[in-house]
């Protein structure tokens, strides 16, 4: 493992995002972004030519059949496994503290959808049929919701009861990803590039406007931090949980050049945000983690993700912060990074 950590050789100089403040009110925030000055950074371009034909697993790593050698968490100290093969088109992941995981599928031989939650052992229960789950998230007292098209849902059905469409967005627009805050408010993205907070009143407030794919999650604080694509560049916001402005934001593909996309983003228990990428290079999925609070640098944490027929799609973590899960569509699996 030392060795190939030692191969990477990766250095990424961040530079400080802290940007002037923005009211989020204004709804041509996106389009009135200040200028970012970036510091230039150096890649080590071995990296990405002298990855090694197969991954060396840990001595901790009790590594299954279901995992490809290929995979691989490029710091010490973890193990990766399959935690769940057979769901179609996996994705809209979320993990609670005590080892499930909640996931949007498609039922087998057919093109409905619903929701899943496996348990830590392996059961596996799921919702009647929703609309595009395209976001799942879980609130303090244990209610599981999803939210896709216009409407977020009340998911009764994995307990034994009838689902309930709860709200539908007043101000338009395709759900694309739901997540539940501190005070028990949702926070929606839509595909259009809008990021909205919905209060248990059904008060619609908009946080974010813009163009572009979003994806988003947040920290332990509750901010909100989301990342978009706009036409070839990444951008970065974070949203203060408490007075609704931009607090920071950064242009990632200035900060990491062979990036191309972002699936998906999580913080992890030490602070560090680990993002689900496509890189250009021989090993073009890997999940990389920033270190915000550190030092700044962005590194491969988990490579060689597109072995076999394999492609991490989404990942989050589990509240208790012991497990790292992501979604692979094409193998129609969802895999297990733990501490060991």
């Amino acid at each position: 493992m030392n060795s190939l950590k030692a191969s990477l050789g990766l250095t990424v100089l961040v530079a400080a995002i802290v940007v002037g403040c923005v009211g989020l009110q204004d709804p041509n925030v996106a389009a009135a972004r200040p200028a970012i000055e970036l510091a230039p950074i150096e890649v080590d371009p071995a990296w990405f030519q002298d990855q090694p034909d197969a991954y060396e697993p840990e001595v901790c790593e009790a590594r299954d059949n279901g995992v490809p050698s290929d995979f691989g968490v490029l710091e010490p100290g973890w193990t990766i496994g399959l935690f769940y093969d057979g769901l179609v088109q996996p994705g809209s992941l979320h993990a609670t503290a005590d080892g499930a995981v909640y996931a949007g599928a498609r039922t087998f031989g057919s093109r409905h959808r619903v929701v899943a939650r496996i348990g830590a052992d392996g059961s596996l229960t799921t919702s009647q049929i929703v609309l595009e789950p395209d976001g799942v998230a879980v609130d303090s007292e244990g209610t599981a919701w999803t939210a896709g098209h216009d409407r977020i849902v009340r998911l009764g059905s994995l307990d034994g009861g009838p689902d309930e469409v709860w709200h539908r967005l007043k101000s338009g627009g395709t759900i694309d990803d739901v997540l539940v805050d501190a005070q028990d408010r949702f926070v929606v993205s839509t595909k259009d590039g809008r990021v909205l907070r919905v209060d248990r009143n059904k008060q619609e407030t908009q946080l974010l406007h813009g163009t572009g794919a979003v994806r988003m999650t947040q920290d332990e604080a509750g901010n909100v931090w989301v990342v978009r694509k706009e036409i070839d560049e990444i951008y970065l916001y974070s949203i203060n949980a408490r007075n609704l402005v931009v607090r920071s934001e950064a242009q990632l593909t200035e900060k990491f050049p062979r990036l191309i996309e972002v699936r998906d983003l999580a913080f992890g228990p030490d602070g560090r945000l680990f993002l689900v990428s496509q890189v250009a290079g021989p090993d073009p999925s890997v999940i990389l983690a920033w270190d915000l609070a550190g030092s700044g640098d962005i590194t491969p944490w988990a490579t060689g993700l597109s072995a076999g027929d394999n492609e991490p799609s989404e990942l989050t973590w589990s509240t208790s912060g012991e497990c790292l899960f992501f979604s692979s569509p094409p193998s129609a699996r969802i895999f297990r990074i733990c501490g060991c």
